[in-house]
């Protein structure tokens, strides 16, 4: 940003001041062992305060030894956190930049995210609330084999995503790509409301938009 300095009958003095952001806010790819609190219902949501408890949040979908709650719609697709309530209370560094986040294309930061609900067997059916805070540094490539969904979030089934702004991002897929969510899936009614993403999109194949790919 710009500060103006102007004096009585003297000419105008532009100052420009280059903000960044402190590198110790960075994640260490990391992540923790709970949520910062609550219960997962709509009155006492779980809280998310920082890039580990979203990692959390992310091993918890993802991986079929967790202790997530599974609702199964067919023999190759289950919800994960079905009518469970997430919220976050901070904004989010998953990593440093300042505007070079165009250079992740070829040169990848230090943490490559993993998408919650990353494959169709394992969706993400919850309830997901920014409550307007940002989550920066997001860098996701998933690879040319991968078709079922990159992005903060892969696949999402039945779920809702809403208030949350991903900037300062690059996403990288083959298929169902997008900044909020790669797929919210064709059978299924799912809700992204109230999302902003900023950053740069790669697919290789189709289905690929800024806040959804499909």
């Amino acid at each position: 940003f710009k500060i103006e300095v102007t004096k009585p009958f003297a000419k105008t003095v532009t100052y420009t001041v280059k903000v960044t952001r402190n590198t110790s806010d960075a994640w260490n790819g990391e992540a923790a062992k709970g949520f910062a609190g609550g219960s997962g219902t709509f009155a006492d949501p779980y809280l998310i305060s920082n890039a580990a408890e979203l990692k959390y949040l992310a091993d918890m979908v993802n991986n079929a030894d967790s202790n997530a709650p599974v609702y199964k719609v067919s023999s190759s697709t289950s919800l994960i956190y079905r009518n469970t309530y997430f919220r976050l209370t901070n904004d989010i560094v998953l990593n440093i930049c300042d505007e070079d986040y165009a250079d992740w294309v070829d040169f990848a930061p230090k943490n490559n995210w993993t998408p919650i609900g990353a494959k169709n067997a394992r969706s993400f059916g919850g309830n997901f609330n920014g409550a307007g805070y940002t989550i920066y540094g997001l860098y996701c490539n998933t690879g040319s084999a991968h078709n079922e969904g990159t992005g903060l979030f892969g696949r999402v089934f039945n779920g809702t995503i809403e208030h949350v702004t991903v900037k300062n991002a690059c996403v990288i897929g083959n298929q169902r790509v997008g900044g909020i969510a790669g797929s919210t899936v064709a059978s299924s009614i799912a809700t992204i409301n109230n999302c902003g993403f900023v950053g740069v999109i790669k697919s290789g194949s189709q289905r690929v938009g800024g806040i959804t790919g499909q």
